[in-house]
């Protein structure tokens, strides 16, 4: 492969300054991404009522896991694409863009036409009752139609991410994002939709998303030729995809288990009420999670990048360096998270006597959000590193055998707040599990036989 000019500087710049390169524009582009989802909730709940808040939040329960075959194909992709750039593995990379498109249309067809035809029973399985159960079927009918374009897009933007242009990557995120803010207000009110508007302005943004990137593609700008994709199941480099990006599926999965067990108990403890502020508190959290997601991320380019070369130094250099300027960049999302609880909440909700009532349960759900950082870069440190099974080991530990024994014991002992305290105290217990795990790694074998055959050459 011809050598590019994001391969050498992935392999020779310092961390410092792949940061800047890389983290923040991953993150706005990430953050970008998130307004599509964030956007729908706070046009619904302005324009149309509080219930809808609800009604969008129960929705992406679903919606998460159709972005879940995303992020198994593209976040797999991502990885194999960076480790062939630093291997100069042209024949993988050639491959990449083909497989993601036939995978995402095959699967994510299939699931949305499931979907499609069964909302009745999906919405109260999921906890939707009464004017918010109503509101959510109707939306989730529409947004099932174009799936295939909410999962195909951010799926393909991983593809430019793993090659280290993260810019470019932004720039698509943010002009699907502000293509979405347009369009909501006018398929809302203009064109006198209701919520069922919301969801036709995100299908049509995903849509442009999608061809946008196509074009990108074929204009020769990147390591993907478009001339030279063929779309079809690879069966060479199928299998290694879905086992790097199972743990990114196994996150959005398991995520998805996590709202519907809040949110049906939030419903049994506290009532619609509460379902309202968790699908107002829950937005906002995932929302500033998912720029975290873009730090380490940009980390995971580098790692990718360096572990194809061989250099293992700068991979462990990088996991470090990201992990610490991330945690100081979280910990000002926590700072606001905690000190403007209610200015954060009445983006979303009308009614001051909800948002009040709301600020202390919104406190807890966010107390260690300051800490996710690492939980983000060591998941993504795995998976830039093709090691599947232990970022799939720690999200199933976060998400299963810790939280899920919490938000059914928890709330028989201490009411609705039992179920709110849940998600973070899961997560406090699995940070003290990934200590473990970062350990393990850098003292390993091929880690720690790096260093020795590195001290040996030194002296």
């Amino acid at each position: 492969m011809k050598e590019s000019q994001e391969r050498g500087q992935l392999l020779s710049w310092g961390m410092g300054r792949l940061f800047l390169k890389l983290a923040i524009p991953g993150t706005i582009g990430m953050v970008l991404i998130g307004l599509c989802s964030v956007m729908d909730a706070i046009f619904v709940g302005h324009l149309i009522g509080k219930e809808a808040v609800g009604a969008v939040a129960l929705v992406y329960s679903v919606v998460i896991l159709n972005l879940g075959l995303c992020l198994l194909i593209g976040s797999g992709s991502m990885s194999m694409l960076s480790i062939a750039m630093g291997k100069k593995d042209q024949a993988t990379i050639d491959r990449l863009l083909g497989n993601i498109i036939a995978s995402i249309f095959i699967v994510s067809g299939v699931f949305s036409l499931f979907v499609y035809f069964n909302v009745e029973w999906i919405v109260p399985f999921i906890g939707g009752d009464g004017l918010v159960g109503e509101l959510a079927a109707r939306y989730l009918r529409v947004i099932s139609i174009g799936m295939v374009f909410s999962a195909l897009g951010p799926a393909m933007n991983f593809l430019i991410r793993g090659e280290g242009k993260m810019k470019t990557a932004m720039y698509f995120a943010g002009g699907v994002s502000l293509l979405n803010i347009i369009l909501n207000p006018l398929f809302i009110s203009v064109f006198g939709m209701g919520i069922e508007g919301a969801a036709v302005a995100t299908i049509i943004s995903h849509a442009v998303y999608v061809f946008g990137q196509l074009l990108y593609f074929g204009k020769g700008n990147s390591v993907i030729v478009l001339q030279k994709v063929k779309l079809r199941l690879e069966k060479t480099i199928l299998p290694n995809v879905l086992k790097v990006g199972s743990a990114q599926l196994i996150i959005t999965l398991m995520s998805t288990v996590q709202q519907i067990l809040l949110f049906r108990g939030l419903q049994y403890f506290g009532g619609s009420e509460h379902v309202v502020l968790m699908g107002a508190s829950y937005r906002l959290f995932m929302f500033a999670f998912i720029a975290i997601w873009g730090i380490a991320q940009g980390m995971q380019s580098v790692v990718g990048v360096n572990y194809g070369a061989g250099k293992l130094d700068r991979v462990k250099m990088a996991f470090k360096t990201f992990t610490l300027l991330g945690l100081i960049l979280t910990s000002a999302s926590w700072l606001f998270f905690m000190l403007f609880p209610g200015l954060a909440l009445s983006a979303f909700i009308a009614d001051p006597n909800v948002v009040m009532n709301g600020i202390p349960f919104f406190r807890i759900l966010n107390i260690i959000f300051f800490g996710y950082i690492y939980f983000a870069t060591m998941i993504n440190l795995f998976i830039g590193l093709g090691k599947a099974k232990q970022a799939g080991t720690i999200a199933t530990l976060r998400q299963i055998v810790i939280f899920i024994p919490l938000v059914l014991i928890l709330p028989r002992m201490f009411g609705v707040i039992g179920v709110w305290i849940a998600l973070p105290l899961a997560d406090f217990f699995t940070m003290i599990v990934i200590a473990v795990f970062q350990k393990k790694l850098f003292t390993s074998d091929e880690f720690a036989g790096f260093s020795s055959k590195r001290a040996g050459a030194i002296g």
